[in-house]
């Protein structure tokens, strides 16, 4: 919980998080302010959508965990490339963990959803398939406690706020 109060999605917002081939795009932002993004290879939510775990190749996401060593903020974009439907998800609380052997598993599925899904889309499986490459020893987890969610589909409503506190 965050400030003591369970953030909530609706159920619309719910069902596209749960769909297994989002592009997903961390960032967090430095003391100077200055953000820096990396590349989710897969993620999973706790059964009540109170909690995001996001795996990262830490190669290619140091910058980004040191932010969140200091100061616990993450931002994750979440889309589905098909449409360019986005939803935003913010907290504060956010921690790094390792990934565990079953996460792997979870990644790896994950990455075949995605590199999939492209594929369908024109986009070259090899590219996608490089572009998602880690070593399973490289991998981290990056729980956090969603504390706010954004609209980020382009168009009128980007960037509204959704969800509700309770």
């Amino acid at each position: 919980m965050a400030n003591g109060h369970a953030f909530i999605l609706d159920r619309e917002d719910a069902a596209f998080l749960r769909i297994g081939h989002l592009s997903i795009l961390g960032a967090s932002r430095g003391p100077d302010n200055i953000p820096f993004v990396a590349r989710a290879v897969g993620y999973r939510f706790s059964t009540d959508l109170r909690e995001v775990t996001l795996f990262f190749p830490k190669a290619d996401a140091r910058e980004m965990l040191a932010h969140i060593a200091d100061n616990g903020k993450l931002a994750a974009v979440f889309s589905l490339s098909s449409t360019h439907q986005s939803l935003q998800l913010k907290g504060s609380d956010a921690r790094v963990g390792k990934a565990v052997k079953a996460d792997l598993e979870l990644v790896n599925s994950y990455c075949r959803a995605f590199v999939d899904h492209l594929e369908k889309l024109g986009f070259a499986r090899k590219a996608i398939e490089a572009m998602l490459a880690f070593e399973p020893d490289d991998l981290c987890a990056v729980t956090f406690t969603p504390s706010a969610a954004f609209s980020q589909t382009p168009g009128p409503n980007a960037g509204r706020a959704i969800g509700a506190k309770r």
